[in-house]
């Protein structure tokens, strides 16, 4: 189905003509009656407004024709139903599943007229209710004004949304496919906890009685702790489904550590993925992807655990539970020891120093094991008392949560993969371990409110305390390590300027800007300078000013300007100047951005910036307008250069038939500039 979807919007995308007929079409099978059950038109038409936000269609059309489409599928679908009335009941599939068609009927005897315009966005009842609506003699009138209301108001809530993200990915586009990647990547992690979750719950367990019976019978003809452990999985004893549940944990968690243990040992392929892993992450760094996972890394910290631990253990004490309150402390204390022990005997180095001590060894992962340990026991003491739904949506939000933090360690660089896989197995075969040992004296059911309010309370208290304390040193303790080189500054000024790099970097080394200016000196001299000469900083994107993106005609220097990341770090310096012919100035400008290049001139210690002087112009996106990157080099650089009184230099640099070809517009001049004495 993924596959259709995805050649039905490339087949639109490549033909624009018939984009329009293709989208009333799709609104008009997504509300049909019987079609509608199995058309995934909600994804296609999400697409679709990815499609509108790229600029391959437009939205007044676009909104038009599926609003066309989705009123005559419903029409249809209700004259069908008053037509053929009770006899709908004996076609396929309301033959097969008469339940579908009853479900329906109730709906709409609560909700009368309104079902139509609810039932509009309730996916397994869309197609149906209009079908109910002509059974049960709905007046047409009545019928056709809910119904195009409804579409109305359908069109652009699945547009829209596919608006935004086509949108987003445009300016993360502008900004860099780095975020735009993190983005994707985290999305697939966090969707496949909570998916593993939901198929265990929807299919691991329900076949847990057949499983234990089977255990329980292998299990009887065996002697001692085999026999033992087959007991406590007898279908007679009421929680078997948990902790059969536990004991598939148990042993993955266990044959996870172990495996990971023996690669590490014998330095197998997982230490080299491991290597691969941390390289690529580390070519996703972003300002803004640092700040999330620097706070997501954060909530595994001592600071947010510790205050969990204690309150944990005053709770028993004042209940007087001494057998959860023994099983708590034990929990804990081994975590505690078995990280001791292992990274006190193995001392594998982290990727970069960041603790000294015990602390300062890499496997395994303290923050993977004890947010297993402190989160997943935490979850194991609420669950019971919890429904079966509420049980799924607590243990999937505790495993993102986990999946989080273990993920930020690997982003930020303070783990190696191994690290991360062997602290989740070993935290997860601690925890199972003694889970099933609780549970095999009987749970003793907590005060699942007040102890869940409580525990959620210190949670968030201690989160945003630790966070807003500790942010900024740890932003500056994570950041990517950059190593500073040393040239001479007369050789810089001859040759070595041609050794920096000749374009911005993004994901994967792709080239963008040409980085066409290098400067010796001081940022803020420069900027003081150019000032005076007319240049200015531009307007920084914030909830306040990012209203100015949908100005029906705006000024391009009064637009907010996105940063620009080359290697992973933001800009130092971002200035404008209204460039160009007075007709053309509010639609283009003047751009120039440095960023730190690694190097100290000697021996006036000066560090040298590296970045490019272009153009900008407005690019017209659907609902907005922003400041988009020209093609332009050759004028802007002689700009810079006449508003500058400090020494230059344009140097050539030589390029090979491939970057000529493809970057024919920039024709590889580089201007050098200083602020200070050369020599």
């Amino acid at each position: 189905m993924n596959e259709v979807v995805r050649e039905v919007l490339l087949w639109v995308s490549a033909h624009p003509h018939w984009s329009y007929f293709v989208v009333g079409s799709i609104a008009f099978f997504e509300s049909l009656a019987f079609v509608g059950l199995f058309f995934p038109g909600a994804l296609i038409m999400f697409g679709t407004g990815a499609l509108v936000a790229s600029g391959t269609m437009a939205f007044w059309p676009a909104f038009s024709v599926a609003v066309i489409g989705a009123i005559a599928g419903d029409g249809i679908s209700y004259w069908f139903g008053r037509c053929y009335g009770d006899r709908v009941r004996h076609v396929w599939p309301f033959r097969r599943h008469p339940e579908m068609l009853s479900r329906c009927e109730g709906f709409f005897e609560r909700h009368g007229g309104r079902s139509i315009v609810m039932g509009r966005f309730v996916g397994p009842i869309r197609p149906v209710i209009p079908v109910v609506a002509g059974i049960m003699k709905m007046p047409p009138k009545r019928f056709y004004i809910a119904n195009i209301l409804s579409a109305v108001v359908w069109a652009p809530a699945y547009l829209l949304p596919g608006m935004a993200f086509g949108t987003a990915l445009t300016l993360a586009g502008e900004v860099a496919a780095r975020l735009a990647a993190l983005v994707c990547i985290v999305t697939v992690i966090m969707g496949g906890i909570v998916w593993l979750v939901r198929f265990a719950y929807h299919h691991v367990v329900p076949h847990a009685v057949s499983w234990s019976a089977s255990l329980t019978t292998w299990g009887q003809q065996r002697r001692g702790i085999i026999r033992l452990i087959a007991d406590l999985f007898d279908p007679e004893h009421q929680p078997n489904r948990v902790l059969l549940a536990w004991l598939a944990i148990l042993i993955a968690g266990t044959w996870l550590f172990f495996g990971v243990l023996e690669d590490v040992l014998t330095r197998d392929q997982l230490v080299f993925a491991g290597q691969s892993v941390y390289e690529f992450l580390q070519q996703l760094r972003t300002p803004l992807g640092d700040r999330v996972m620097v706070a997501l890394t954060e909530l595994g910290d001592g600071a947010v655990i510790a205050p969990l631990i204690i309150t944990v253990v005053a709770w028993f004490l004042i209940r007087r539970r001494w057998r959860d309150l023994a099983y708590w402390l034990a929990v804990i204390g081994g975590g505690g020891l078995i990280l001791a022990v292992l990274k006190g005997s193995l001392q594998i180095p982290r990727p970069v120093e960041l603790n000294s001590g015990v602390s300062a060894f890499s496997f395994p992962s303290g923050h993977a094991t004890m947010s297993v340990v402190v989160y997943g026991f935490l979850a194991a003491f609420i669950a019971p008392a919890l429904s079966s739904r509420m049980r799924m949506a607590l243990y999937g939000a505790v495993g993102v949560l986990i999946g989080g933090i273990a993920f930020s360690r690997l982003y930020l660089g303070a783990h190696w993969l191994a690290d991360i896989a062997g602290g989740l197995g070993i935290g997860s075969a601690w925890v199972a371990l003694l889970t099933i040992a609780r549970r095999h004296h009987g749970p003793g059911t907590v005060a699942t409110r007040p102890f869940g309010v409580l525990m959620a309370t210190v949670f968030l208290l201690a989160a945003a305390g630790h966070i807003h304390g500790q942010f900024s040193d740890d932003l500056e303790r994570y950041a990517v390590r950059h190593p500073i080189r040393e040239v001479k500054q007369q050789e810089w000024w001859q040759t070595a300027w041609s050794e920096l790099p000749a374009y911005r970097l993004d994901l994967e080394g792709e080239h963008e800007q040409p980085l066409n200016v290098q400067f010796a000196g001081d940022l803020v001299r420069l900027k003081e300078h150019l000032k005076k000469s007319g240049w200015r900083e531009p307007v920084r994107v914030s909830p306040q000013n990012a209203l100015l993106w949908i100005a029906p005609s705006p000024i391009i220097g009064d637009l907010p300007v996105l940063p620009k990341l080359h290697n992973g770090r933001s800009d130092e310096l971002c200035l404008i100047h209204a460039g160009g012919e007075p007709t053309s100035a509010k639609m283009e400008q003047l751009i120039l951005r440095l960023w730190p290049a690694n190097v100290r001139l000697l021996p006036s210690n000066q560090p040298l910036w590296i970045g490019y002087v272009g153009q900008q112009r407005i690019q017209r996106l659907p609902f907005l307008s922003i400041a988009r990157s020209g093609i332009e080099y050759d004028k802007p650089m002689a700009a810079l250069r006449s508003a500058l009184w400090m020494e230059t230099a344009v140097e050539q640099r030589q390029r090979n038939p491939s970057e000529q070809e493809n970057r024919s517009y920039w024709d590889g001049q580089v201007m050098l500039i200083e602020s200070e004495t050369r020599f």
